[in-house]
């Protein structure tokens, strides 16, 4: 009987910790967007490559991606995933997700993962802190590449971006070539204008510090994404990334959330979107466009969807705004093409 009030007792004090977080965090959205809108500092990287072209191939008449046609186009890509592992690396925050998303509640990757398994593939999300430092992170993505015993290749999300990207350009060449592909999906390469505000903004940054100390993370981790150290990070290692985009096969996948007349598929970062347009920087609601697009990679936008539309199409009132394994049959095709 003591175990057993022993172990709710647990469950109780677990689920109200997360609960107070997701609070936290939500009034942690709300503070940013009450702060003076960004500037348009994110320009458009003249060394990437727009491979749109060959994702609007594969709509049909509406402008949905089309099934079978991005079934085919996986299925001629296919064999290049033979014997890897799919290793997922999920973005900021996400630990909040990690527990409902093990008992069936949460939907993160959850419809792109059990897809990739039923062809055979195996896939597996990193146990990292997404709350550590970048550094720590992209550390433990290379031992993780040093000593896998098969080739790997990464979905990343939001800050997951930054680690992947650290850790390909720490990584040898040699080992670069166990990498045998990236997707990159809305990474804030070139800083994010709430983790300006965030970590600029005194109220802001000691409420957003206090929230990542309660979760056992790191302020670094925040100060990683701003916009001023990610344009540094991104000057100093240009070189370094143009070796990293010939050597291992990149898709940067950015998305511009835009107005929608049914009311059913409102999206959550609405708001932020607003926000962030009305200072010259559109994107999903916490990344502009502009900065989730790598320099010297290949890259798409998808229109309409929010920052979490890539990892979980459903919106809260039903629309599905989009087919989550038939986008990631796409981006499996456009990231592997040979062309």
């Amino acid at each position: 009987m003591r175990r057993l009030i022993a172990w709710v007792g647990r469950i109780v004090l677990v689920t109200a910790l997360t609960a107070m977080i997701c609070v936290a965090v939500l009034l942690g959205y709300g503070y940013a967007i009450t702060r003076p809108a960004p500037v348009a500092a994110y320009a458009h990287p003249a060394s990437a490559r727009d491979v749109g072209p060959a994702l609007a191939a594969l709509r049909d008449g509406d402008g949905r991606l089309d099934p079978a046609a991005t079934q085919a186009a996986f299925a001629a890509v296919a064999d290049r995933l033979e014997g890897v592992r799919l290793v997922m690396v999920p973005s900021y925050f996400y630990d909040l997700l990690r527990a409902p998303n093990a008992i069936g509640i949460g939907d993160y990757m959850t419809d792109q993962r059990a897809w990739l398994e039923a062809q055979g593939l195996a896939t597996e999300i990193t146990a990292a802190d997404t709350e550590a430092a970048v550094a720590t992170n992209a550390a433990a993505l290379v031992r993780l590449v040093r000593e896998s015993g098969r080739p790997v290749c990464f979905v990343s999300h939001s800050k997951g971006g930054l680690e992947v990207l650290a850790a390909l350009i720490a990584l040898a060449p040699a080992e670069r070539a166990r990498v045998r592909c990236w997707i990159a999906l809305q990474a804030p390469f070139s800083g994010s204008p709430l983790a300006d505000v965030w970590a600029g903004d005194p109220l802001g940054r000691r409420f957003v510090f206090g929230l990542l100390e309660l979760m056992g993370g790191s302020a670094q981790s925040l100060v990683d994404l701003t916009t001023p150290v990610r344009r540094a990070d991104l000057a100093r290692h240009d070189r370094a990334i143009a070796e990293v985009v010939a050597e291992v096969p990149v898709l940067a996948v950015a998305a511009r959330l835009t107005d929608r007349d049914d009311w059913r598929a409102t999206s959550p970062f609405d708001l932020l979107r607003q926000w962030m347009e009305a200072g010259g920087a559109p994107g999903d609601g916490a990344v502009p466009v502009e900065s989730a697009i790598l320099p010297h990679a290949r890259y798409v936008v998808l229109e309409g969807l929010d920052h979490g539309d890539t990892v979980d199409g459903d919106r809260p009132f039903g629309p599905v705004l989009s087919d989550d394994v038939a986008l990631i049959q796409a981006l499996f095709a456009l990231v592997l093409d040979a062309e």
